[in-house]
């Protein structure tokens, strides 16, 4: 059984090195910050703590999303709690995995979370 801390340990690094890659979606680099990261964990001050389990699946998406963003054509638009989000949504291993990108007050695309997306 894998530990969300183990992988999470593992994981911390390549994430770091991803740093932004080119979206044909946003016409836009997409930049990885930290603050996507403790998203992912369920670490931020405003957040409520995620399942171990939802921690590991996520955990294990994130250093995909370079590569289904760098594929994505299109996004759907929210705004929500003043803020701009964007969800791309991509087929990855039969599964569909949404990414959430937000748009920051300069205009700056950062990627906020990633998922798979539950099967309706």
């Amino acid at each position: 059984m894998v530990r969300a801390q183990d992988l999470k340990n593992k994981l911390i690094n390549k994430y770091r090195d991803i740093g932004s890659i080119w979206c044909p979606a946003f016409q836009a680099q997409v930049h990885f910050t930290m603050k996507g990261w403790r998203h992912i964990l369920g670490s931020e001050p405003t957040q409520t703590r995620r399942k171990t389990t939802e921690v590991i699946a996520r955990l294990r998406l994130v250093l995909e999303c370079p590569m289904l963003l760098g594929r994505a054509t299109t996004s759907s638009y929210r705004r929500q709690n003043n803020r701009d989000y964007y969800a791309c949504t991509c087929v990855h291993g039969g599964e569909t995995v949404m990414i959430i990108i937000e748009k920051d007050i300069k205009q700056i695309y950062r990627f906020h979370s990633v998922f798979l997306k539950k099967r309706q």
